[in-house]
């Protein structure tokens, strides 16, 4: 049986790997196809984004190893099915609970590294990647830190602690410089967002103004802030929830928590992570679900396309009520499990249903 058990789990371990390199290599292309715009702004070059791609690479294949289980497993299984071979040791009296434990256990050290690629290794490559692409968009203007982005703006320095892709962005510091670096005004603002044509429009503001003899200072509900700077050569903080591991992602979401800021986006992010292993064990059964369910009757390439179908499902619906989660700020918790027991529920369904 031990035979047999190696047998079956080595074809769908092959078929995992593949199809992982498959999907990372396709994210890795529209990736390119994305940056290629930014080639030539700043000091940016086709080098620089061919490393920002070799970068961002543990990420993808943290990101896509759930998908790839579900689709390697259809692929694995289905080649025995259709060679006959999953028939003949079903009849000798192997049991599907038997064949799935087998593929489990050998999918467990893949599961274990994938683990500890988007723990260990993936943050520090994003946090890297996302720096070094700034710094060579902007020219040298824009740097990245955990602590957010620091950007000199002519003579002047801004500090920005947050920054999301909608053009908004949280905790503004702007230190005003004369030419010969004498420190004039300091500009605090609680966040902001982008009007357009280098204007942005800034909330609960403190500007306090200083001068040779004298120190004023003024609260204001909002102020209109010209600036050079756009949502374009800022982007998303290096501390967003891709460039944290899961105790940075607790620690952040309990510091903005203290500073009354939003963290349910990296409550949710923490969650998705703890439960990825999960996601993996569930994308197992429902792949498992879709060969024994017709054995011999289906195409093999029938089966993959439906086991993608039900991946992107997963993958829609996880987005769907994480970002419910975010926005009607129900628990970050329910938001990565619900997506969770509801395939769950269908894979079990699906496998109970086989004789």
């Amino acid at each position: 049986m031990k035979i047999i058990y190696r047998y079956i789990s080595s074809t769908v371990i092959k078929s995992i790997i593949l199809s992982l390199l498959f999907l990372t290599v396709l994210r890795l292309v529209f990736l390119l196809l994305d940056d290629l715009p930014n080639i030539g702004r700043g000091s940016y070059n086709f080098l620089d984004a061919l490393i920002h791609l070799v970068l961002n690479t543990p990420n993808f294949l943290s990101q896509y190893f759930p998908m790839a289980a579900l689709i390697g497993t259809i692929t694995g299984l289905g080649l025995l099915a259709t060679s006959s071979e999953l028939l003949v040791i079903r009849a000798s009296g192997v049991s599907i609970k038997s064949i799935l434990g087998a593929v489990m256990v050998a999918v467990l050290p893949l599961v274990i590294v994938i683990f500890l690629l988007g723990e260990f290794v993936s943050p520090i490559s994003i946090q890297f990647a996302q720096q070094q692409r700034s710094l060579a968009i902007s020219g040298g203007q824009v740097i990245r830190s955990k602590s957010g982005v620091w950007a000199r703006d002519d003579n002047d320095f801004i500090h920005i602690g947050r920054a999301n892709p909608n053009g908004k962005i949280e905790n503004i510091e702007h230190f005003r410089f004369e030419s010969t670096f004498k420190l004039t005004a300091i500009l605090k603002a609680e966040k902001g967002e982008y009007l357009g044509k280098g204007q942005w429009k800034l909330y609960q503001v403190k500007l306090s103004h200083f001068s040779a003899t004298e120190l004023s200072s003024e609260n204001l509900d909002d102020y209109l802030w010209q600036s050079q700077l756009t949502p374009e050569n800022i982007g998303v903080v290096g501390a967003s929830p891709d460039g944290l591991g899961l105790i940075e992602l607790w620690t952040f979401a309990n510091y903005l928590d203290l500073n009354k800021l939003d963290s349910r986006s990296y409550r949710l992010a923490f969650w998705r992570s703890i439960l990825q292993p999960l996601v993996i064990i569930v994308m197992l059964m429902i792949g498992a679900s879709f060969v024994f369910g017709s054995v011999r009757q289906v195409a093999i390439g029938t089966r993959i396309m439906v086991g993608v179908l039900f991946g992107l499902a997963f993958y829609v619906i996880n987005e769907v009520l994480g970002n419910m989660a975010v926005v009607y700020q129900f628990t970050p918790f329910w938001g990565a499990m619900l997506p969770l027991v509801v395939f769950s529920l269908t894979a079990a369904y699906r496998l109970k249903k086989i004789r």
